[in-house]
């Protein structure tokens, strides 16, 4: 079987592809990046790739650890300042470059205009973080305000029951009780 990695645009047989230490070390590389990232960091490397000739193993492995290492850090340095990136970020921009390919310089010489277009996002992935922690909270709270007002309505059912067949209606002590059994079962 031959075949011809979309990266760099080397051909050859699988065993070539899997004997090279530096080919397994870039494979090692792609499987640590989360599964939306892997595959378009793989055609990023393309981006790399000399016009005249394939990007050899050991560059394509050094551009990939820097990959790895910049989602891992879950940020970008720009500038001296710190914006803080998830894997999507990444993602998303790798795939902006790939989408306007035809606006970059080629071949790509370093991860800078990547790392813009990822700060750049940063605000704005930060305002969405915040969005989502603030309906996170407000749903939380509405499920606390539910699970109060099932616990009520448990304790006045109980309440009516006593009532009803003549038992000893409830202490505060065991109104408090009964609470706080309800909310300790997060029935």
């Amino acid at each position: 079987m031959r075949l011809t990695c979309m990266a760099c645009g080397a051909h050859g047989s699988l065993e070539l592809f899997t004997a090279d230490p530096d080919a397994r070390r870039l494979a090692e590389l792609v499987a640590k990046l989360p599964a939306d990232v892997g595959p378009v960091a793989v055609r990023y490397l393309g981006l790399f790739r000399p016009l005249k000739r394939g990007l050899t193993w050991d560059r394509a492995v050094k551009i990939a650890a820097e990959i790895v290492a910049m989602v891992e850090a879950g940020a970008v340095e720009m500038r001296g300042r710190r914006y803080p990136a998830s894997a999507s970020s990444f993602a998303n921009a790798m795939q902006q470059m790939l989408d306007h390919r035809e606006r970059l310089e080629l071949p790509m010489t370093s991860h800078g205009y990547l790392i813009r277009i990822v700060a750049g996002e940063s605000p704005r992935e930060a305002a969405r973080a915040e969005v989502r922690q603030q309906d996170d909270q407000r749903q939380a709270s509405q499920n606390r305000a539910g699970l109060q007002t099932r616990a009520i309505a448990e304790l006045s059912s109980e309440i009516a029951r006593r009532k009803r067949f003549g038992e000893a209606p409830m202490t505060d002590d065991e109104r408090a009780a009964f609470l706080e059994r309800f909310n300790g079962s997060g029935a």
